[in-house]
């Protein structure tokens, strides 16, 4: 903590008054209440937490710039959480959080989220330190975000966790760029040395990304378009597995993310996204789910879910100028069970808005491997129960 504030009195120091005049900030509640018990290892539970953001960009000059945004988090969860450490990231190197409470119910930290300085010419840029990174183009879940991607079920996707990075682009001039990612681990295994490059051909927007993933060779590709209205996006990665076979390593030898999204917008304020996800490190048998929950991938956040097929949809309406309704399935074709998030969105100001949320599961529930207190799979959502909770966001 006393590192990480440093860092930040330090540039604001140097940016002088500026700095303060920029300072821009955040403010969020999120609540949770799962009110039945699933099983005996998912009993009911409560998880309530807030978030403090606080972030600026210095901008010296046309060409440079300085991105500073650290956060405190605070939450509280019955039962109590697991064990571990809250600040850990796989794409972190600089020791820049602070874990306040780790005991049992309560889970305290402040960590820098940006500290990136950044240059920008007329055919290059670079960019270095703590700072986002994003690929691909599907919304939901995309194969290509393989750095620190979003859950497709997530609530908060406002901020991209910062990774530890140095990125230079090179701008072509038909429009198209390359790029060279270089991604630090919390230890070397852990780093990701990525190049890309985008541009477009009659009209379908292309995108190639390839190198070594957390020292797990990868290639990818991307397409993108429309057709009359329906927008389009195809894409695929494929990953040579690490440590196969151990305990914490990758599933397979070789394994593939793929997706495909169509999106639409409908008279009257309507639009929707449908996908097709195929999750080549996931499994076709249920009972292996425990075993996809251990792997790498899950654990370092490359996938979320632990089948091999997926269909997901997302409508949203606005309802009214200060209301919109959305909703979320998320359907794992293999087993046939789903989850299926209803959510409101109202404005409750220019600076506030608050989310209501339920979400259902449904499919199989696990079977009791007698004699011993351990629930088997037989779906991948059936072994959840329905929870509800609010998201709240005050911006300042």
């Amino acid at each position: 903590m006393i590192r990480a504030a440093a860092i930040l009195l330090l540039f604001f120091a140097v940016g002088g008054t500026n700095a303060f005049a920029q300072l821009q900030g955040v403010a969020k509640v999120f609540g949770l209440r799962q009110p039945h018990a699933a099983s005996d290892q998912l009993p009911q539970a409560t998880l309530l937490s807030g978030s403090l953001r606080l972030g600026t960009t210095l901008r010296p000059t046309t060409d440079w710039s300085l991105e500073l945004a650290a956060e405190h988090f605070r939450s509280f969860a019955s039962p109590p959480f697991p064990a571990g450490d809250p600040t850990a990231n796989a794409n972190r190197r600089l020791d820049l959080e602070t874990a306040h409470d780790t005991s049992g119910h309560g889970r305290a930290y402040t960590a820098v989220d940006r500290l990136r300085l950044n240059w920008e010419g007329t055919d290059n840029a670079l960019s270095l330190g703590r700072q986002a990174i994003g690929f691909g183009r599907i919304v939901l879940f995309s194969p290509l975000d393989v750095v620190a991607p979003f859950a497709p079920d997530v609530i908060d996707s406002e901020f991209r966790p910062g990774v530890d990075a140095i990125r230079i682009r090179h701008f072509l001039p038909s429009g198209d760029d390359l790029g060279l990612h270089l991604v630090f681990g919390r230890e070397a295994r852990l780093n990701s040395y990525l190049v890309s490059g985008s541009g477009q051909v009659a009209g379908i927007d292309l995108l190639g990304l390839a190198g070594s993933l957390r020292d797990r060779p990868m290639a990818g590709v991307g397409l993108a378009g429309d057709l009359g209205g329906l927008g389009w996006r195809v894409e695929a990665s494929l990953f040579r597995g690490r440590r196969v076979g151990r305990t914490g390593g990758d599933p397979k030898e070789t394994f593939g993310l793929a997706g495909v999204e169509l999106w639409y917008r409908f008279a009257g304020d309507l639009s929707l996204l449908v996908d097709y996800l195929y999750n080549g490190a996931g499994t076709g048998n249920p009972e292996d789910y425990p075993r996809v929950y251990a792997s790498a991938p899950f654990a370092e956040g490359m996938i979320f879910l632990a089948g091999h097929h997926y269909l997901l949809a997302a409508p949203a309406w606005r309802a009214h100028p200060l209301v919109e309704l959305r909703g979320l399935l998320i359907w794992n074709l293999g087993d046939a069970s789903w989850q299926l998030r209803p959510l409101t969105v109202l404005s409750l100001a220019d600076n506030l808005e608050l989310q209501l949320f339920w979400t259902l599961f449904r499919g199989e529930k696990p079977r009791q491997a007698a004699p011993l207190p351990v629930a088997v799979p037989r779906s991948e959502f059936g072994q959840f129960e329905d929870s509800g909770g609010l998201f709240l966001a005050w911006h300042f």
